[in-house]
């Protein structure tokens, strides 16, 4: 039988999905030579035969929810994701009755509850993690004597956090961050350390006993640091600080545009060289090797603007290289590095490089400008060098210009700010930039209602009084409307308590025209929209314009909060739940728009 599904298509990427049948429901320390946290060998055990068996061709539809459907309060608590799978049950594999299918081990079914589930999508040779449940049920439906259907029902980890109800212990941890705690939290869990990304946290804590469900401890935590703390597709726990929104560069800048005036041809590229064309100075580039080249500005040759970087090498030496360390990758995480070089008749070949994994593109064409790409796997240590493929002699040269660093298997239409559709994420030629292309939005959900406003916030730290922030304006136009937590925080000081209340305040005293949801086909543009629809978590930044019947346009900038994706043959439905970013405004140096003093309060 072949499925449809198992096959990446020109319009449509191909569906895995797993059952941990030989390994049960904790599969996190075995070894998985295809995972970044999970494939390192000496740090992971040796797991049985087949850990993941792949159940794709039986798969008929997917639907998974991760996240919140509906945002009412700055302060965000996920909930349990989800996942349901349509499989063909006819020659009865998944019924655990069935104990001479083929998932049965000494003459006990592996049909089970609780079996890890993998959930993954492939999409022009990239892998994403659509989830990673755990089985809820195996509910057997039969139709008529030829057809059996049997529809796996799975939630996250976030339901094995919720049912590891903890003993008490003497109290510990007093004055740690919140980060800090999270880890102590899962490590009194038993939680894998490979299934984490913990931040430091922005706020100090209380000490803890460990008691309770250690899901219900970390949403507090969570709460108390305005942060977030969810279970992200790979099945891993994620927690993010305050200042994660002010500060990652996912949440600070627009990842895509999405909009009714969608743009064909152009491709959405985000470029994290911060001195892509060196028009200004070489800041951000360095030299090495024991006869390191002498790095230059030059007009003598340029590609993007009116200059490039010279590098002009010496005699010989040790590997001899010019390069660039970029800033806001994730480890983990896919990039293409890409350069365009021009070499002199007479001067050495050269080649790009990673510094930590080996050689990508090189060239012999002489006199002309050669785009050069790398594209690997981020580890510590990333950066991007180009060498010289025979030993130099002083005075030869190679000219480069048009640098770029960007996350996918594949190098984008340069982009810097002073490119088509393109901006500067800061300063000009000093900063990130980003392409953003108006992407097809199927609907868009608005909604300006009195949900979300508070103009008194009260909050109470365990053990201390109760502070109180408050705007008269707002009660004043809105009569009073509050928002206090559904416990004490665990703080350590009232000021703290009071920054917390004023931080409430500033995003919920007054009312606000927000998006809520939108709805992406992503068949609409293949090759733009599933990278994004794939690759974009809790917390991303996107712009969405939207043109209402009248006239006019409304732009805003929102987080992602929810992911919903519906997957059948030849239909793929995706829907982002939103929360503004409007009021996560702070002011924030060397931002294109938050960084104008006057126009932007203070952060917490």
């Amino acid at each position: 039988m072949t499925n449809p599904l198992c096959e990446e298509q020109p319009d449509f990427p191909a569906i895995m999905v797993e059952a941990a049948f030989a390994g049960g429901a904790s599969t996190a320390d075995y070894l998985h030579l295809d995972d970044i946290a999970r494939g390192i060998i000496g740090t992971a055990t040796l797991g049985p035969d087949d850990v993941w068996e792949n159940i794709s061709e039986w798969v008929h539809r997917v639907a998974t929810n991760r996240g919140v459907d509906r945002i009412t309060s700055p302060v965000i608590k996920y909930e349990a994701g989800t996942a349901g799978v349509d499989l063909n049950n006819s020659d009865r594999r998944f019924d655990p009755t069935n104990l001479s299918g083929p998932y049965v081990s000494a003459g006990v079914t592996q049909i089970t509850p609780m079996r890890a589930i993998r959930i993954r999508a492939v999409w022009k040779g990239v892998t994403y993690d659509l989830m990673r449940p755990f089985a809820d049920e195996w509910k057997i439906d039969y139709e008529g004597a030829d057809y059996s259907l049997c529809r796996l029902l799975a939630t996250d980890a976030m339901k094995v956090l919720k049912g590891n109800d903890r003993i008490a212990v003497s109290a510990v941890g007093a004055g740690e961050n919140a980060g800090a705690r999270v880890t102590r939290i899962l490590n009194s869990a038993s939680w894998s350390a490979s299934d984490r990304v913990i931040a430091v946290g922005d706020t100090t804590l209380q000490a803890t006993t460990l008691e309770g469900p250690a899901w219900t401890e970390l949403q507090l935590v969570a709460e108390t640091e305005i942060g977030e703390v969810y279970v992200d597709g790979a099945g891993r726990v994620v927690f993010r600080n305050r200042q994660s929104a002010l500060e990652s560069m996912r949440s600070l800048y627009a990842n895509a545009l999405f909009g009714g005036n969608a743009v064909t041809g152009v491709t959405t590229t985000i470029n994290l060289v911060t001195n892509p064309s060196i028009e200004t100075d070489t800041a951000g580039w360095g030299a090495g090797g024991s006869v390191p080249p002498t790095l230059s500005q030059s007009s003598a040759q340029a590609l993007f603007g009116t200059k490039s970087l010279l590098a002009t090498w010496g005699t010989g030496g040790v590997l001899p290289l010019f390069g660039y360390i970029p800033t806001g990758v994730t480890v983990g995480k896919t990039y293409t590095m890409s350069v365009y070089v021009f070499v002199p008749t007479g001067s050495p070949d050269v080649v790009i490089v990673s510094s930590t994994q080996g050689f990508g593109d090189s060239t012999s064409l002489k006199d002309q400008w050669v785009r050069l790409t790398y594209t690997g796997v981020v580890i510590p240590g990333w950066a991007m060098q180009i060498w010289p493929l025979t030993p130099p002699t002083a005075g030869q040269q190679c000219y480069a210009d048009g640098f770029q660093v960007e996350e996918g298997v594949t190098a984008t239409v340069y982009c810097d700010g002073a490119q088509a559709f393109s901006e500067w994420d800061g300063t000009a030629h000093a900063s990130s930039s980003r392409r953003l292309p108006e992407l097809p939005a199927a609907d868009v959900t608005l909604d300006y209602t009195d949900a979300t406003i508070a103009n008194m916030v009260r909050v109470t730290r365990v053990g201390g009084t109760e502070q109180v922030a408050q705007d008269a304006a707002s009660q004043q136009l809105n009569l009073i409307r509050t928002h206090k937590p559904s416990t004490d925080l665990l703080m350590q000081t009232d000021a703290v308590a009071l920054d917390y209340a004023g931080f409430l305040l500033h995003q919920t005293k007054d009312p606000e025209l927000r998006l809520t949801s939108f709805v992406i086909l992503p068949q609409a543009d293949p090759d733009n929209l599933y990278p994004l629809v794939l690759g974009l978590d809790f917390g991303d930044r996107i712009r969405i314009t939207y043109n209402p019947p009248g006239g006019g346009t409304i732009t805003r900038e929102v987080f992602i909060r929810g992911i919903t994706h519906s997957i059948e043959q030849g239909k793929w439905i995706t829907v982002f739940t939103l929360q503004s970013a409007a009021r996560w405004s702070f002011m924030v140096l060397d931002h294109n728009t938050l960084g104008k003093i006057g126009e932007n309060a203070l952060g917490f």
